[in-house]
């Protein structure tokens, strides 16, 4: 059956499309922002990124006769809104036009598609290693958050305005300085904003216009110590770089809560993990003090200790723990963000 047009709703990181499946609509932006990407090998060439009021999907009407495939995947990095257009109806307005329109059309269409298969096959899909427990292809690499960090960082410095929030700046600024200067991937830096935002490192507010494109960061010396930690670690070789699991975060966590509750502040100190452990346990929640390994290997926390009375405890590095934390909880970000953009994901 022809698809009807009419209005969907995309949540963040859902497909729209993939590369070469069926085609049988355009659409029509109508809020968020669409990501165009090609695979290459085992990742992906960035294409573009969409906005409201561009379409996105109409290239494969006119390869009419050679059957309709998509040439490139399609993704919402926001939530986004856009229009669904069959092809039937798209093809009744166009043959309501002077056939010369439709001749323009499909000769502009030809030579658009011919230039982009020149462009991608001279693009290289270089990658280097990033954040994650998998090897090979990463969305984020370590450069590409570097030079995110970086730019976020010298923007907020230099342009940034202080107000009760904290330090807030025009997205528009923050573009320019992360594409045109940094040369940022824009689907890279808007996916990386996107993360931050989730983790509550970022927020934004309403410009004169109304439209939510003021960045606001509450803590700038959070980017810088980010900023410290990233460029330190993309110099540090791959076995020794720091990485740990999300359950490892999780259970960091709560030690680092346990030792507050404790009252400790010294440099290293013997925290209980009893409590912790019986409370996954009776949650029924599958931690436990294997899943510390990773904690383990960056040296935050020393093996298991065990008492006479069956208790548990652990030497924890809780000033380097409590400085480096913010970090840890970027690192598994970022791991779960590649972790949803590697092409196994839209086999």
């Amino acid at each position: 059956m022809t698809k009807k047009s009419g209005l969907r709703r995309l949540k963040s990181g859902e497909i729209l499309f993939e590369d070469a499946s069926p085609a049988t609509s355009l659409f029509i932006i109508q809020k968020g922002q669409i990501r165009l990407f090609k695979p290459k090998g085992k990742g992906f060439i960035e294409i573009a990124v969409l906005r409201p009021g561009e379409v996105v999907g109409e290239m494969a009407y006119f390869d009419d006769g050679k059957g309709r495939v998509r040439s490139c995947g399609a993704e919402a990095i926001v939530p986004s809104e856009i229009i669904e257009v069959s092809y039937a109806a798209f093809g009744k307005t166009i043959e309501s036009l002077n056939p010369w329109f439709k001749t323009i059309f499909t000769t502009l269409a030809s030579r658009l598609r011919k230039t982009n298969s020149k462009v991608k096959a001279l693009e290289s899909n270089s990658v280097s290693h990033g954040y994650g427990s998998d090897s090979g292809y990463k969305f984020l690499n370590n450069t590409d958050i570097v030079k995110s960090l970086a730019s976020l960082f010298l923007v907020m410095s230099t342009h940034g305005e202080k107000n009760p929030e904290g330090v807030s700046v025009h997205i528009k600024t923050l573009s320019y300085y992360a594409q045109d200067i940094y040369n940022i991937t824009e689907a890279k830096f808007l996916a990386f904003l996107q993360m931050l935002q989730e983790g509550n490192l970022i927020s934004y507010s309403n410009d004169d216009t109304g439209q939510p494109k003021i960045l606001v960061v509450q803590d700038i010396n959070q980017l810088r110590n980010l900023l410290f930690f990233f460029n330190t670690q993309r110099a540090t070789a791959d076995d020794k770089k720091i990485f740990v699991e999300e359950k490892c975060l999780l259970f960091l966590e709560k030690i680092l809560v346990k030792a507050m509750e404790e009252k400790a502040n010294e440099e290293k100190a013997e925290i209980s993990i009893k409590e912790i452990l019986d409370d996954y346990k009776n949650r029924n929640i599958s931690i436990d003090e294997t899943d510390l390994k990773d904690a383990q290997r960056c040296g935050y926390v020393g093996e298991p200790i065990l008492g006479s009375a069956g208790e548990m405890s652990l030497i924890v590095r809780l000033k380097e723990l409590r400085k480096d934390f913010m970090a840890l909880r970027v690192i598994v970000a970022i791991d779960k963000l590649n972790k949803s953009k590697t092409k196994g994901r839209y086999d």
